[in-house]
């Protein structure tokens, strides 16, 4: 929103030697530039949606006497008659507009020249002259920040209603577009239709112009929701708009018609006007919010002790109308136009913002009284883990195009959105793969053809008693070569148990299970990855059906692990380092092709020996036809008391081969 300083100074008094621009930075209203137009300074300030009270020259006014304790001079206004009906109202629906007013001028004369004050500052704001009485409406809607409309009422078709659209109308706006409203759009329509869209915009068919003799000024208090769906999906932003979808003071209205009356007498005599003004519930005269503030509380809350008087001079200087009513508490009265404070600490955080962040002394603890050791996220250390492991974090949306799933998740546990921002954001993901290929996707076609990526994020989904699920996910994918190019390794491409071993080396506990499970991974390359007995993830390949959706091709490996089941207990056992020398020997199982070689270590692994510390597979080979292999064993021993002897490792060795041959039908080459 842009402003003049002058502008500023007509409402502040005695406020011409103060720096105003630091000052609206220091109290919470971030200046992004400061230019000179003419003699004047303008300033472009960036509101945050919960100050819609300062999107308007009087509005930041009254911040900025609260910080420098100055006069707030008061509005100029017209003394107007406000009767309750009009001859050109017809119905107003209250859930649209809780609070109407209008006003209405006839034999006005809309030729005269805009006044030359009114003007400048207009085009220092970024406002173009349109005609005399627009010009003063827009001068208004700055000023005090209450938005309204004229409408020429020779140009209307009997009364007007305030009434949501029928299916099927369409409106001719002031923006040289035509729109066709979606159903209970609100809109102010007369009886041809929609001669405006509430709050947003009004119609080409009823525009004021130069040779405009009677009009109707709107002047309202249109509901946020209504006003913020209306812009969203007709896709129309204005100044207006951006007023009403972050709240306007119910009680501006007839103010802003007083203010417009008394600005057009300057110019010439205006003998009666007709004001008419409708409420909800006397919504105008309902009681305020009101909050009790603690004085002790603001001191321990703050750290500081601040003047009780300047406390109340301050609340009173923004409009809370401070009341003492026992010891050291005092009653608020909230102001309809603060409609971001809910409760106490709302109020200690105005008193901090006025009196100054910088005036808090910085001062460290003196002794530290408790404290709790940081301790590392399981998502966190497996992040650390696959990126030594050559893996790249990438970050997506948790939203996803419109039936980009259906391959992965059923169609009832998807989570839809009902008023999407677009399409491309239209479900939330069930699943982080989609994420993930659209990542590899956009690599390849940038000839980034090896990639090895990993996400850590939230997916969504519908249960069966249909609602709705969150998990913490950690998943990755990996495509092309096994390592970059480099002359000691040949470029193999990364397969399936690559990506096992990456699994296995973030967290040794895993084990990794065959599946075929999946219908979007290969059915002969899956797996559950799991700890104990507990399935915490699924590992493959992804099938080709999946990749065609992404344009992709070739050996892509994906895994995805639930975070939250991940069990981050561990046990240890620890033994001395024995100092004496370790024995190995070699045996040779011959077995059926088939056969799995861990049933084999796992099997003699059950039986605990007096002096076998390891065993791992060494050689694998197999007979010419295939109908056998020959697994060869290296087992390693040694004693924590002293040297083992031949006959020591001989005894051990013959329990062993029994097992084998007895146990598991094996048999042993000699």
């Amino acid at each position: 929103m842009k402003i003049t300083i002058g502008w500023l100074h007509e409402y502040l008094n005695k406020s011409k030697n103060l720096d105003l621009v630091d000052s609206m930075t220091s109290i919470g209203l971030e200046v992004e530039s400061s230019k000179k137009y003419r003699k004047e300074s303008v300033i472009d300030i960036d509101i945050t949606p919960n100050r819609p009270d300062c999107l308007s020259v009087y509005g930041i006014a009254r911040d900025l006497s609260a910080k420098h304790n100055l006069r707030l001079i008061p509005i100029k206004t017209s003394k107007l008659e406000v009767k309750n009906s009009s001859n050109l109202i017809s119905k107003i629906d209250h859930k649209i507009a809780p609070v109407y007013s209008a006003l209405i001028l006839t034999n006005f004369n809309n030729k005269i020249k805009t006044p030359a004050s009114i003007a400048n500052k207009l085009r220092a704001c970024g406002i173009s002259r349109i005609n005399f009485i627009v010009d003063l409406i827009n001068y208004v809607m700055i000023e005090i920040g209450q938005p309204m409309h004229a409408f020429d009422v020779d140009k209307l078709s009997g009364k007007i209603n305030i009434r949501n659209s029928k299916k099927g109308e369409t409106i001719s706006c002031l923006d040289g577009k035509s729109y066709e409203l979606t159903i209970n759009t609100p809109v102010i329509a007369d009886t041809s239709g929609p001669v405006a869209i509430a709050g947003v915009i009004g119609g080409q068919s009823t525009a004021v112009d130069i040779n405009t003799k009677s009009i109707l000024i709107e002047s309202a208090y249109f509901l946020p929701d209504c006003v913020r769906l209306s812009s969203k999906n007709h896709r129309i932003q204005t100044d207006s708009s951006h007023r009403f979808e972050r709240g306007v003071d119910p009680l501006l209205p007839n103010t802003a018609l007083k203010r417009l009356v008394y600005l057009m007498s300057k110019e010439f005599n205006i003998k009666m006007v007709n004001m008419a003004a409708f409420s909800k519930n006397k919504l105008s005269k309902k009681d305020k919010g009101k909050i009790n503030l603690s004085l002790e509380t603001v001191r321990k809350s703050l750290g500081v002790e601040i003047n009780e008087k300047y406390i109340i001079n301050t609340l009173r200087k923004l409009c809370f109308s401070p009341k003492k009513i026992k010891g050291d508490t005092l009653q608020i009265t909230i102001p309809t136009h603060r409609f971001d404070i809910t409760h106490q600490k709302d109020l200690i955080e105005e008193i901090a913002r006025i009196y100054g962040y910088d005036n808090f002394p910085s001062s460290l603890p003196n002794k530290i009284v408790d404290y709790e050791t940081y301790k590392i996220p399981i998502s966190e250390k497996i992040a650390n883990a696959l990126v030594s492991r050559g893996y790249n974090e990438v970050i997506n949306y948790t939203f996803i195009s419109k039936d980009s799933q259906i391959k992965t998740t059923k169609s009832d546990q998807i989570v839809k959105l009902i008023n999407p921002i677009s399409e491309d954001k239209a479900e939330m993901r069930a699943s982080l793969i989609h994420s993930l290929l659209k990542n590899i996707s956009y690599n390849k076609n940038r000839q980034k053809s090896s990639v090895k990526f990993f996400e850590i994020g939230r997916a969504y989904s519908i249960s069966n008693k249909k609602k709705i699920f969150e998990k913490n996910i950690i998943a990755g994918v990996v495509t092309g070569f096994s390592y970059p190019d480099n002359l000691k390794n040949d470029k193999l491409l990364a397969t399936f148990y690559d990506v096992k071993g990456d699994l296995l080396s973030v967290l040794p506990n895993l084990q990794i299970e065959r599946v075929s499970k999946e219908s979007y991974l290969s059915s002969n390359c899956q797996s559950h990855i799991k700890q104990g007995a507990r399935t915490i993830g699924i590992v493959g390949q992804i099938n080709h059906k999946l990749l065609s959706q992404y344009s992709l091709k070739g050996n892509i490996i994906y895994f995805e692990i639930d975070s939250d089941q991940i069990d981050q207990t561990q046990s240890f056992k620890m033994s001395e380092f024995s100092i004496y020398p370790k024995v190995q020997r070699d045996l040779t199982v011959i077995c059926d092709y088939s056969y799995i070689s861990s049933t084999l270590i796992n099997k003699i692994r059950e039986k605990s020996y007096k002096h076998m510390i390891n065993i791992r597979i060494s050689d694998i080979f197999y007979s010419e036809n295939n109908d056998s292999k020959s697994i060869t064993l290296e087992l390693t021993f040694q004693a924590k008391d002293r040297t083992l002897v031949d006959k020591d490792v001989s005894d051990e060795m013959k329990h062993i081969i029994s097992r084998i041959e007895s146990e598991l039908k094996l048999s042993i080459k000699t």
